[in-house]
């Protein structure tokens, strides 16, 4: 029982720490880009793609956390 524990806190670190390293890597990506696009239109297609791609990436982290989760509770 206490390997269970151990294992879902070590999950639960792993993924914490992989979704700030990821926020903040997305993040500094982001803002170079958008420093780096000269006109505004570029800038506003390339934030709604980046966020968009960013969002259904995050979505798919929590689902899989979820059902990893489950796994180790059954």
């Amino acid at each position: 029982m206490a390997e269970r524990s151990t294992s879902s806190i070590t999950l639960t670190n792993y993924s914490l720490l992989a979704t700030v390293v990821r926020m903040l890597t997305a993040a500094m990506v982001a803002l170079l880009t958008l420093l780096l696009l000269e006109e505004r239109s570029e800038r506003i297609t390339f934030a709604i793609t980046f966020l968009s791609f960013y969002l259904v990436m995050l979505l798919f982290d929590v689902w899989f956390f979820i059902r990893s989760q489950k796994k180790g509770v059954n």
